[in-house]
């Protein structure tokens, strides 16, 4: 088991928006107008739905938007919502309050944040396409070969759907009243770490997400949305599709804590020998 992977996220923690309030994905982006939401995005989440796009009046009015919480009246003017922004803005991080509402990652040539880091990207965007980059970005990594009943495969470090999982929770739980730090995912030497600024929703605690409790969603529309997109099944499985496709990959389970002093939530999946696959570290 590695060392440390490092501090907490305590040093960067803001618990309010630049006006002073409790930021919540139904809160009002002060300077995000709603012609600033994307309506092909609005539309394409729409179709996924299976509502009819096509027939007029286009789905794209003012009450469309105000039904479904993209926009909402703040200080007499119609303002995208932190909801609407992250989910179908056109730019989502140029605002100050969203800036740092994107994925970090990250390589260290070690195990810990003392390593030198190798190398470093961003995935900004709406939190679909976050997941979309930074899964992208990691399975560029690079793949390794192993050996199985005598058959060559070329694997990545980890299996595509458990570090997918693992972003898609990531930006659909995180507390986004923690308006300081990024989601980051790390990659060390021996393991792969992703962190995420909050504390588990509700009541929820590690041991009822290990076991696949009912899920608790403080950001239920980002989670709604991202099920319309196709990132969610069945909302409380994805703990359970992470252990399973780790135990078929090397013979291990991620790893999950939460910080409830320093406010985060961390996934840790050891990489590593499958138990039968030849594969050396």
């Amino acid at each position: 088991m590695g060392r440390s992977v490092g501090p907490s996220l305590t040093e960067l923690q803001e618990p309010c928006d630049a006006f002073g309030n409790i930021l919540t994905e139904e809160s009002a982006i002060q300077d995000a107008a709603p012609s600033h939401i994307d309506p092909d995005a609005f539309r394409s989440c729409l179709q996924r739905l299976g509502f009819d796009t096509t027939a007029d009046p286009q789905p794209y009015s003012e009450a469309d938007l105000r039904n479904r919480a993209v926009v909402v009246e703040s200080g007499g003017e119609l303002r995208a919502t932190l909801y609407g922004v992250l989910a179908f803005g056109k730019n989502p991080q140029r605002y100050l309050e969203t800036r740092n509402f994107r994925i970090e990652s990250v390589v260290h040539a070690g195990d810990d944040r003392a390593a030198e880091v190798l190398q470093v990207a961003g995935a900004a965007g709406r939190i679909d396409e976050q997941v979309e980059r930074a899964t992208g970005w990691f399975l560029g990594l690079g793949r390794f070969e192993s050996h199985r009943n005598l058959i060559r495969e070329d694997r990545y470090l980890l299996p595509r759907a458990a570090i997918r999982e693992a972003l898609v929770n990531a930006v659909v739980h995180r507390d986004y009243s923690i308006t300081g730090p990024n989601i980051l995912l790390e990659v060390f030497d021996r393991q792969v770490v992703i962190t995420s600024p909050g504390t588990l929703p509700g009541r929820m605690t590690v041991d009822r997400v290990r076991a696949g409790a009912n899920p608790r969603s403080r950001n239920e529309s980002l989670a709604h949305f991202m099920a319309a997109m196709g990132f969610m099944g069945k909302r409380g499985t994805g703990w359970l599709i992470m252990c399973r496709e780790m135990r078929a990959f090397n013979g291990t389970e991620p790893e999950l804590m939460q910080d409830e002093r320093s406010k985060f939530v961390r996934v840790t999946f050891r990489l590593g020998a499958h138990e039968s696959g030849g594969v050396t570290e």
